[in-house]
């Protein structure tokens, strides 16, 4: 199964256009970041209208650590299975 990660699109929007495109270009699963989970679930509308899934997102580390009960909503409102850290500043590295 390929996805598409939604980071590689964050400077075109609007995010309604982008998923219409991929979903007509035969993708069927996307992976989210951050700055699109604010409306989690009219994020989830748009997915499923376009015959989307997401079965992986991106979270920063601070609302890993800081606002788990949040991260948790928000991947089970859009499905998600997976969910990962892509990045720790370097003042943060173990």
């Amino acid at each position: 199964m390929f996805g598409y990660q939604l980071y590689s699109s964050r400077n075109f929007p609007p995010l309604a256009d982008t998923l219409a495109m991929l979903a007509k270009a035969g993708y069927t699963s996307v992976e989210g970041y951050g700055g699109l989970y604010d409306d989690a679930a009219g994020l989830a509308a748009l997915l499923k209208a376009n015959h989307l899934k997401m079965p992986t997102g991106h979270f920063g580390i601070d609302m890993l650590e800081n606002e788990v009960s949040h991260a948790l909503t928000v991947a089970t409102t859009l499905g998600m299975e997976r969910i990962y850290c892509p990045y720790l500043p370097h003042d943060q590295h173990p």
